[in-house]
């Protein structure tokens, strides 16, 4: 394979998993009822949820760095951990920039300004670049369905992120206070379709703080893992920090663009 095959390859294959895969697991349980749903649900757990919820979508800009992890299961059952850290600055309602560099050395750079997605490898020297434009959570949805990059987490940053919870979560139970880093926070267990996830929120600011997300329903029960820090509300963001600007050399290839979704059905 030439090195430009090669470079082409990695942005459409192990690219996929550069921004970090919050793994998309299908469930193959039945959602719960309604009823059932909201007679499982903690109202001091769901409090906590809607507090955070509220707080990031109030947020009209935001700036955070984190630690990741996610389990990769091997074809012998071993499982194996990856990770990365992570910094993200998002303005509403189209401007979004996350850096990632990988344990193993690698590093991926994703910017949005409104008017074109980049996903830049400066170790490769390689980048890809498509026209869109939109509110961030729908440019995130289309990276993800339509690029094959899943950006984690990517939910938190929904003005729907409320609904988007509610929608989700089967069962919610408030486990403790705890303290995170010299943080106080309130710990919470939800379930949904796809498997557990714990969250701790900070108790006076309401910001995520850690959160644990387990498949339950996947072979080996792989876990993803996300640890924040340095959390900034109200960061003075130039327009020139989501504008890709080619380095010297850097060359261009093309993103593996996936078909387009099929229409939802209508009413019968």
């Amino acid at each position: 394979m030439s090195a430009r095959s090669n470079r082409r390859a990695w942005l459409s294959g192990a690219a996929s998993a550069a921004m970090l895969l919050a793994a998309s697991a299908a469930s193959a349980q039945p959602a719960a009822s309604s009823a059932a749903a909201n007679a499982a649900r903690d109202p001091r757990a769901a409090a906590v949820v809607e507090r955070m919820a509220e707080t990031l979508v109030a947020a009209q800009a935001l700036r955070v760095e984190g630690d990741i992890a996610w389990d990769v299961v091997q074809a012998d059952g071993q499982t194996l951990e990856f990770g990365a850290t992570r910094e993200l600055v998002l303005r509403r309602p189209d401007r979004l920039r996350a850096d990632l560099v990988l344990r193993e050395g690698g590093e991926r750079r994703l910017f949005y300004d409104g008017r074109q997605v980049v996903l830049h490898d400066p170790v490769h020297g390689v980048y890809a670049a498509i026209e869109r434009s939109g509110p961030v959570g729908e440019v995130a949805a289309f990276v993800a369905e339509r690029l094959g990059i899943p950006i984690a987490l990517a939910e938190l940053l929904s003005p729907d992120l409320a609904a988007l919870l509610s929608e989700k979560i089967d069962a919610a139970h408030y486990v403790a206070t705890e303290t995170l880093d010299g943080v106080a926070c309130d710990h919470v267990a939800l379930r949904g379709a796809a498997g557990g996830m714990q969250l701790w929120v900070g108790t006076k600011d309401a910001l995520p703080r850690r959160i644990s997300i387990t498949y339950e329903h996947e072979e080996g029960r792989p876990q993803f893992r996300a640890r924040f820090a340095d959390w900034d509300l109200s960061p003075r963001v130039p327009d020139a920090t989501f504008v890709f600007d080619p380095p010297a050399g850097a060359e261009k290839i093309a993103f593996a663009v996936h078909g387009a979704p099929a229409p939802k059905e209508g009413p019968r």
